[in-house]
């Protein structure tokens, strides 16, 4: 195509990109849980948001997992982990306050996870 800009995609920019579909389904199930109606119909769509980020991210070869995990085990492991505990953690607590958790314990476990597979 004439006139492309970035002509050469690396494998962690791929990354990225094929990351939004997943954390999107994250930011719908929280979106849905600040919206706090106890509506059968929002309860529904909280579960199949999370069921589809959480099955997105399994790292099969054609899935979002699978690219994600190829390009970069961290990216990986912090985004996986920030969807997990943002899951989790947006059960029983407030949507907002379950993010900034995630977002933090998705930091921590992708330290964790550097010193004992890099430095070790």
């Amino acid at each position: 195509r004439l006139g492309r800009q970035f002509v050469h995609v690396t494998e962690m920019e791929t990354a990225k990109i094929i990351a939004a579909g997943p954390l999107a389904c994250a930011g719908i199930m929280l979106l849905l849980k600040s919206l706090g109606s106890a509506e059968i119909v929002v309860q529904n769509g909280i579960v199949v948001s999370m069921a589809l980020a959480v099955a997105n991210m399994l790292p099969l070869p054609k899935i979002a997992g699978g690219a994600i995990f190829f390009a970069s085990k961290f990216f990986y492991v912090f985004t996986l982990a920030f969807i997990i505990v943002a899951a989790v953690v947006a059960w029983f607590i407030g949507a907002q306050l379950a993010a900034i958790i995630a977002l933090v314990i998705a930091v921590g476990v992708v330290a964790f996870t550097y010193y004992y597979i890099e430095l070790k």
